[in-house]
């Protein structure tokens, strides 16, 4: 355990406004739109510098440094594959095997290339993050492990959750500092085995959602006497019943998602960044997941009722939440940490290398 005697709790924060960010989303819309979604690189770079640049750590902001043009080789490259898949899909089946397998063979390459490309490029208080180039480890977390998926009936996707975390987190440097991951595949398993049992709980639900209106109109025939050729009239015969029966059964599947997948962010997200340290430097996580289950439902619901223009409050609306609940929990002076990589860095020269300058979204 870290000594905490001398701990400064440091709150993440972001100030992004929702109208700030519609003028650049809206921009962002119409050019990707003009220009065949050639624009798509730009977009994603004003994207990032904004969301970077009003992410605040201590009082400083991030940033992201990435230009252009640098991403327009990845998406051409993106943009291709997806042709080849889509003429695979319509015109010539057989050639669908080997994209599948060139792009499983090209998956490590991709992920560690992109995690570079992006690390390099984030910025606080002008020390570079950094990914290391570890193709093995990338090939046995996303090719490897994956494969025993079928062999234990999905039993190891917890255990390759946190090895994917691991590698991330592992790989990841901040300066000549790296991070370290501290978390262990209990406490995956123990997030994933309450989901099984909601699943199961959720389709109980759902079942009972379908079958409560039709077993009560079934009664109400037999009490009734009505009879139809020997059997009685059940909800089937009665369209009213079925229509509220399925709409009942919609908006049930459709809490039933938001619920799972919000507390999958909040228990996820929590048990990743509360074990993670960088240079006796821990993080505090505190989602909740009944707050972001709020937060998901009304932004579709807004989001749908405004025909897509509120999708920037959404996003900062997100931004705002997930950064007031993450916070850094610094031992001593986060200006003497900063200094001290700063030097070390100055020292010893930057060790980036070759980067392939594309950007594959994960």
């Amino acid at each position: 355990m870290n000594d905490t005697t001398n701990t400064n709790k440091l709150p993440f924060e972001f100030t992004g406004k929702a109208g700030e960010y519609f003028g650049i989303w809206i921009v962002n819309v119409l050019l990707t739109v003009v220009t065949l979604t050639l624009y798509t690189p730009w977009a994603k770079v004003r994207t990032r510098r904004y969301f970077y640049g009003n992410t605040l750590l201590d009082n400083s902001a991030f940033d992201y440094t990435a230009e252009p043009w640098a991403l327009l080789k990845g998406y051409l490259v993106a943009l291709g594959f997806f042709i080849l898949y889509y003429m695979g899909t319509n015109f010539y089946p057989l050639l669908l095997p080997i994209l599948m397998l060139v792009f499983l063979m090209a998956m490590p390459w991709l992920v560690v290339r992109s995690m570079m490309f992006n690390a390099f490029h984030s910025v606080y208080r002008n020390m570079r993050f950094s990914f290391k180039k570890n193709y093995g480890g990338a090939a046995a977390v996303f090719i490897g492990w994956p494969l025993l998926m079928p062999l234990t009936l999905g039993l190891i996707f917890p255990f390759i959750q946190f090895k994917q975390k691991k590698f991330f987190v592992e790989n990841s440097s901040f300066g000549q500092s790296e991070f370290k991951f501290h978390a262990t595949p209990g406490g995956f398993y123990k997030v994933y085995w309450l989901i099984m049992l909601f699943v199961v709980l959720g389709v109980i639900g759902m079942i009972a959602a379908i079958a409560i209106p039709a077993y009560h109109n079934y009664v109400e025939q037999a009490r009734m006497g009505q009879m139809m050729y020997g059997r009685f009239i059940n909800a089937a015969d009665d369209p009213g019943i079925m229509m509220l029966s399925m709409a009942i059964s919609q908006i049930a599947t459709l809490l039933f998602y938001i619920g799972i997948f919000a507390y999958i962010q909040a228990r996820v997200g929590n048990l990743v960044w509360n074990n993670v340290e960088l240079a006796s430097n821990r993080f505090e996580s505190k989602l909740r997941a009944r707050d972001l289950f709020w937060i998901f439902f009304s932004n579709i619901f807004m989001i749908v009722i405004s025909f897509g223009l509120l999708i920037p409050w959404a996003r900062v609306r997100m931004a705002k939440y997930r950064a007031s609940k993450l916070s850094m929990l610094a031992v001593g002076d986060l200006n003497g940490f900063i200094k001290s990589e700063q030097d070390q860095v100055g020292a010893t020269g930057d060790q980036v290398g070759e980067m392939f300058d594309m950007d594959i979204g994960l």
